[in-house]
């Protein structure tokens, strides 16, 4: 199974290898950054953590707003 795929069980992906355009959703995002999803959720609910960007009304990480999000942490 790809690891983008919306299958039950994501495994996480190495944001290094994927176009900086790619979206993912909280559930593909938070195993990535080591986090659950409430506390994703929770984040971005309080203007915390990456970037959102909302797609059809649909709430979405966009790899270069992820790594930009990282890179800034350290």
């Amino acid at each position: 199974m790809h690891p983008l795929s919306n299958g039950a069980q994501l495994a996480p992906v190495d944001l290094e290898t994927l176009p900086p355009t790619t979206f993912l959703t909280y559930d593909q995002l938070a195993p990535i950054i080591g986090i659950s999803v409430p506390t994703l959720k929770r984040w971005a609910a309080n203007g915390q953590g990456p970037k959102r960007t909302y797609l059809e009304s649909r709430p979405r990480y966009r790899v270069s707003d992820i790594l930009a999000w990282i890179e800034g942490r350290s």
